[in-house]
């Protein structure tokens, strides 16, 4: 499915995790959350169970985008974006308690883009820093449930793509605590370089020169670390008739 969900971006969720990145984000103060639900309820009327252009849902509305994107929310408004319009219908709100929705989203938030903190959760919802915080301690309340099997420590040496997911953390002084090396895996101005990960560990940069990939490791790389750093590398889909050469640089200091 398609909602509208953290940020009022367009999100692609499982059907059963719809409530997660709907009701997860609805306020709990009073007067946001009735102003959503009656959002809503104005799109149920003019809508009904067809589905619609955003023009039309627009228009619903007064032609206000905050208000269209402020019922997603309530878990009754689904969209199916395609690049050149977005379908609009209403549905029935879901049965979910929205505090278990709330939780479960900082749950999958903290599984993928953790370490952070409420501040850095509410940057990345768009919630208000209170909603964050009150999430936060709902979360922390209960006590700590077994280790999963995924929950194991990560293993391995990989390269990140620029602009992968683990890199768009909100929290990046939890992620790299020294501020240099922040800078190098950071750096304003200038593209983003990939990522050199080891055993879950930001360990370095890396960039692309034609078939030359510039690997930089913030401490001495081991034998074991270049090796399958250079293997990842050989597998880049690139021109298979010319082969490519992993060099080992030094990070840049800005």
């Amino acid at each position: 499915m398609q909602v509208w969900g953290p940020r009022g971006a367009v999100w692609v969720v499982p059907a059963a995790d719809v409530a997660v990145f709907t009701l997860g984000l609805l306020p709990r103060d009073e007067a946001l959350r009735e102003a959503a639900e009656q959002d809503a309820d104005v799109l149920a009327a003019a809508l009904g169970a067809d589905r619609v252009r955003k023009r039309e849902a627009l228009d619903a509305v007064g032609g206000r985008l905050d208000r269209l994107l402020r019922a997603a929310p309530t878990g009754r408004v689904r969209i199916r974006w395609d690049g050149r319009d977005t379908l609009v219908w209403t549905v029935p709100p879901p049965s979910v308690d929205p505090d278990a929705a709330r939780a479960e989203l900082l749950r999958r938030f903290l599984a993928v883009l953790g370490p952070s903190t409420a501040p850095g959760f509410a940057t990345w919802a768009g919630l208000t820093p209170a909603d964050a915080r009150a999430t936060w301690e709902l979360v922390a309340e209960p006590p700590a449930r077994p280790p999963a099997p995924h929950d194991a420590p990560a293993r391995g040496v990989r390269l990140l793509p620029p602009g992968d997911l683990f890199l768009q953390a909100p929290d990046r002084d939890l992620l790299v605590p020294d501020a240099a090396r922040r800078a190098a895996v950071w750096p304003r101005g200038t593209p983003q370089p990939g990522a050199l990960l080891v055993d879950g560990e930001l360990a370095g940069t890396w960039r692309r020169r034609g078939h030359r990939i510039e690997v930089a490791a913030f401490d001495p790389p081991s034998r074991e670390i270049r090796r399958a750093a250079e293997e990842e590398a050989a597998g880049f889909p690139l021109d298979p008739a010319r082969p490519i050469e992993v060099r080992w640089t030094r990070p840049r200091s800005r």
